[in-house]
């Protein structure tokens, strides 16, 4: 049920995790720090990122006390996604969350 639920929102399961964490900090999560939750390297994120805002479902924004950092936050396209990315079960939100590092 959540494998189709995201294929028909046209999202992976990395995408949508990726995406439920940005919407679970509204905006407030940079990309180093989405690395360190999902256990990547920031390599990674960076391409993951990059499809993501191709899509418009994320946004890098520049920050004003540092214009070295950006955050992400969720695109325009995100709001049709979301829907999709909501655990109702235990089972869809283990399937849409990071592994914890204990458990990786």
């Amino acid at each position: 049920m959540v494998h189709s639920a995201l294929r028909s929102a046209g999202l992976t399961r990395r995408w949508a995790q990726t995406l439920r964490l940005i919407n679970e900090h509204e905006g407030s999560i940079t990309g180093a720090q989405i690395a360190q939750v999902a256990g990547i390297d920031a390599a990674s994120v960076t391409r993951l990122i990059d499809r993501l805002e191709g899509k418009g479902l994320v946004a890098r924004v520049v920050a004003a006390d540092d214009r070295r950092r950006q955050y992400v936050e969720r695109g325009t396209a995100a709001k049709a996604a979301l829907p999709h990315l909501r655990g109702d079960s235990p089972q869809s939100n283990a399937h849409l969350s990071f592994p914890s590092p204990s458990s990786a």
